[in-house]
């Protein structure tokens, strides 16, 4: 008897993640046995980065995902094996985008009683080529993508703000750099007091004023 070969129907999973830092490369396997009776008992994946995963007695519909640790183009080569020992084969193409890599300091430049202004600076000397866009978030409700090297921003109100730098990427990846800056600018209190409560006129009041500059 003549036994058919598996019908392989592999495909990249649409939830897959192509981007290095976070990548996850599903395939979806709802390959069939073929035209005669049998199963496939065996199916084997060559991701094309030295890693392969075997699985005996895939389920159809099944699952299996992966992670590459470099970036670059891969051929996934998937063989399928049925219980008459027939093979077959099919290959999926991937392609793992590289990441942005940056990161940022701050330092303060003015310091009152009503705010305090820190002016940021990305280490990168300009933008790159293959970016699409960034953006400067303060953490305190405002943003700005107005100078990828520089920027400075008031904050008025004391408190720890996350500050991030976010990049995205034309191949659609995207980086964000975050930083707890800590603001604390000194306040001044005013403490007001009288000499009397109530005065008939035309009598008079002292009124004594204790400024303190807090921190």
């Amino acid at each position: 008897m003549v036994h058919s070969v598996p019908d392989p129907k592999l495909s990249i999973d649409p939830s897959s993640v192509f981007c290095l830092s976070e990548n996850k490369v599903c395939i979806n396997d709802s390959s069939l046995r073929g035209n005669t009776n049998g199963k496939i008992t065996l199916r084997t994946i060559l991701w094309g980065d030295g890693d392969r995963s075997t699985t005996s007695n895939p389920g159809f519909g099944s699952k299996i995902c992966h992670i590459y640790l470099v970036p670059g183009n891969f051929t996934i080569t998937i063989e399928l094996v049925n219980e008459h020992g027939c093979k077959t084969k099919q290959d999926l193409n991937v392609v793992i985008l590289k990441d942005y890599v940056t990161d940022f300091t701050y330092k303060t430049i003015k310091k009152d009683c009503e705010y305090q202004e820190i002016c940021f600076e990305n280490d990168s000397a300009k933008a790159p080529a293959e970016m699409a866009s960034f953006m400067w978030d303060f953490g305190d409700g405002n943003t700005s993508n107005s100078d990828f090297k520089e920027v400075c921003h008031q904050f008025r109100s004391k408190g720890t703000y996350k500050v991030k730098l976010i990049i995205t990427l034309k191949n659609g990846c995207q980086k964000t750099i975050e930083k707890d800056v800590l603001v604390d600018f000194p306040e001044i209190k005013f403490d007001v007091t009288t000499s009397a409560q109530k005065v008939c006129y035309p009598g008079s009041v002292r009124i004594e004023q204790n400024v303190q500059f807090g921190t």
